[in-house]
């Protein structure tokens, strides 16, 4: 039996993955299998200043989904993650105390400080030599999702290192649960259709954007006057009354037409009865037909492009991919964690473990397409590690998107991974994305 030692730092990706490809994948490198997994954390106090106890919570919860019953999963705190003594020592009486019949100790060393990983190494080392127990070691290139092997046992043949990418496959849930968040999506479609009103009024829009760009100009910046005026959807009717009011003088009714028989609001405001009759209910019922028209329709739109070119067969040969909804692949997702900021993608698709994100927006404006390309890079990062893709659907000409993109690889740890694409591309924008993920994911 194996006893597998793991370090838990601030991103708990490496370490669920190093976990689940040794219990569920491999049969080459263990011929007697891992039973035990020791997990060692930060504990808060002066040295440490934050703890990531947390993290290994979220990381043992998952692991014991894998293997029910199966796997024993202990927690041991480190006193100081950067004291090589104290390192030494805590590690030392957390593995002697696990060691028990193991006939085989496995440091996966990719988690915590630099200290912790030297020290770590170290101790258990000096340990196994003494309890004459083998000891084997490992790393995880999470950039590139590499895992190298240390030492490879005498006799057998194993590739180096191991390409992890498709051999553990994660769902967009697991990704939140090891950070902690909640999925609390209420537009993430489970199916690629949508329902048939949405499907009417994205319909709708992509016809205006596309044949008719002035008048869908003249709705969107209509609507956000009306509804966004102070960023934030109203909440009470006085505060829209007020809002409608001052704007309504200045609507064109004719180039709104497309779009009234979808907002009762419109219709109140138009018929003049905004003052008397409009009610909360209603306020509150056309918020999702103003977040459409406002932009969820092109993420809609961007979707089903996605989706429809992914499962297209290859022209290479290569596989064709099947997206799972909402496993794998989704849209307008909302996660939140205590005491933080909701975390937000439009558009996401997973292929192993590797999270894809994408931000849609319809500005063509170059400063805030900026501020969203910066939110997809920080946000994909947040939970897919280093290893993440992200991607930016704008409006913009091609002279920006490409400006663009060249500025935000530079100040980002992303290079490759990330594009901009623009206004040109929107025809074939499915296309573009699966053969952006197929060249340089992985």
């Amino acid at each position: 039996m194996a006893l597998l030692v793991l370090l838990q730092g601030f991103n708990p990706l490496p370490n669920y993955v190093v976990a689940n490809y040794l219990l569920m994948s491999d049969q080459r490198l263990f011929n007697e299998p891992v039973n035990e997994i020791l997990m060692f954390y930060s504990e808060k106090n002066l040295e440490n200043v934050r703890s990531t106890k947390a993290f290994a919570d979220h990381v043992r919860t998952e692991i014991e989904q894998l293997k029910p019953g199966q796997v024993k999963i202990s927690l041991r705190s480190l006193a100081n993650i950067n004291d090589g003594p104290t390192i030494r020592h805590d590690i030392k009486q957390g593995v002697e105390a696990a060691l028990g019949s193991h006939g085989h100790v496995h440091l996966s060393y990719s988690g915590g400080t630099k200290s912790a990983s030297v020290h770590s190494y170290k101790a258990i080392e000096t340990l196994c030599n003494e309890s004459n127990v083998r000891f084997t070691t490992s790393y995880l290139d999470d950039r590139r999702h590499l895992l190298y092997w240390d030492e490879i046992k005498a006799g057998v043949s194993a590739e180096r290192p191991v390409s992890l990418y498709d051999k553990v496959q994660m769902t967009m849930d697991r990704f939140l649960a090891l950070h902690g968040y909640e999925n609390c999506s209420k537009n993430n479609d489970p199916s690629p259709e949508g329902s048939e009103s949405e499907n009417s009024l994205r319909d709708r829009m992509l016809e205006l954007w596309k044949e008719h760009p002035e008048q869908y100009r003249t709705i969107q910046r209509v609507i956000k006057k009306l509804f966004y005026s102070t960023r934030e959807y109203p909440t009470g009717v006085k505060k829209f009354q007020e809002n409608a009011d001052r704007v309504k003088s200045d609507i064109d009714w004719n180039a709104l037409e497309p779009v009234v028989g979808y907002l009762p609001t419109l219709q109140s405001i138009r018929d003049g009865t905004h003052r008397a009759a409009l009610t909360g209910k209603v306020l509150k019922a056309d918020r999702p037909n103003v977040r459409f028209i406002c932009g969820i329709w092109f993420e809609d739109h961007v979707r089903r492009q996605i989706y429809r070119d992914a499962e297209k067969p290859d022209p290479t040969g290569g596989p064709s991919w099947v997206l799972n909804m909402p496993d794998t692949f989704g849209q307008s997702l909302v996660a939140k964690r205590t005491g933080q900021k909701e975390f937000e993608l439009d558009v996401y698709l997973i292929v192993g473990y590797q999270l894809i994100g994408v931000s849609v927006t319809t500005e063509d404006d170059r400063s805030l397409c900026k501020n969203k390309g910066f939110e997809v890079i920080h946000r994909t990062r947040q939970i897919g590690g280093e290893g993440r893709m992200a991607f930016l659907v704008t409006m913009l000409c091609d002279a920006n998107r490409d400006s663009l993109q060249q500025e935000l690889r530079s100040d980002s740890d992303i290079s490759e991974r990330f594009q901009v694409f623009g206004e040109s591309d929107l025809d074939t924008i499915g296309a573009k994305i699966v053969l952006a993920v197929k060249t340089y994911g992985g």
